[in-house]
């Protein structure tokens, strides 16, 4: 995709760092206080779900006095709560709309995601003015060095921690001819361009 940037700065995977930056927490009293707290999913989710199970199981490694309590509601009443705003931990997805960085960073860190997550707007303002930029930036080549920018501004400000996208498989019968893959449609067919063999 456009603006993406196999160059980026990441986090690394780092138990050792996660523990000595929890104990910063509360002036250094979290290691001996702990907390508990809820993360929330919607039923059904097992991808979400298992995501939780490994963040649970690494802070409980780190510490058993952090416990991380797994809370599954049905669809309609977690998406009520995301929507308003009271769910302390959540684990959600998301499906491009149209195949454009546009669509990924405005939700996320300006849009719909973003409010969700309670962003202020001082903290949504520092992406703005690139997302707003970029989106209207007709040369390629300065669209994707702005979506790097705001690559660079995400890896800073760490806004919300994406997770590992699933990949998606399709098989076809050997007279199915036409098929198109198109990650858009998850995994559903475009069956007005498909023809069978034997039909000539």
């Amino acid at each position: 995709m456009l603006g993406y940037n196999p160059d980026q700065e990441m986090y690394p995977f780092d138990m050792d760092k996660c523990a000595a930056e929890l104990a910063l927490a509360w002036d250094g009293k979290l290691p001996e206080t702990g907390f508990r707290l809820q993360a929330l999913t919607a039923t059904g989710y097992a991808m979400n779900q298992t995501a939780l199970a490994i963040l649970q199981s690494n802070l409980r490694t780190i510490n058993p006095n952090y416990r991380l309590e797994i809370v599954t509601l049905p669809w309609a009443a977690y998406l009520a709560g995301f929507r308003a705003r009271l769910l302390p931990v959540a684990v959600s997805g998301w499906s491009e709309d149209y195949h454009d960085p546009h669509n990924w960073v405005q939700p996320f860190l300006i849009g719909t995601y973003a409010t969700r997550q309670s962003f202020p707007d001082e903290f949504k303002n520092i992406f703005r003015p690139l997302i707003e930029q970029a989106v209207v930036e007709p040369d390629p080549a300065k669209r994707a060095e702005l979506y790097y920018e705001i690559g660079k501004l995400r890896y800073e400000w760490v806004p919300e921690v994406n997770l590992s996208q699933s990949g998606n498989y399709t098989y076809q019968q050997r007279w199915v001819r036409d098929y198109y893959y198109n990650p858009v449609l998850s995994g559903e067919f475009y069956l007005y361009a498909f023809d069978l063999a034997g039909r000539e």
